[in-house]
């Protein structure tokens, strides 16, 4: 699992096969393609909790393979 805020941080957790939490940076925000790599986005890390983690977990576990071969979870 990995949370990122940057385009490069999501697209190298999700072709590493981690479960992607978004966390966006207002001022310079990801590309809206390196975002819907993201199982959860958050607005803030105070969103981040216990419940979050495991439900963004089990989401992923649940999706159909990438495209792009990369595992998920």
């Amino acid at each position: 699992m990995a949370v990122e805020d940057s385009t490069n941080g999501l697209q190298a957790a999700a072709a590493a096969g981690m479960v992607v939490i978004a966390g966006p940076n207002r001022e310079y925000p990801p590309e809206p393609d390196a975002l819907a790599l993201a199982t959860l986005i958050v607005e803030s890390l105070d969103e981040l909790t216990p419940d979050a983690i495991e439900s963004a977990a089990q989401r992923a576990r649940k999706q159909p393979p990438r495209a792009d071969g990369a595992k998920i979870g």
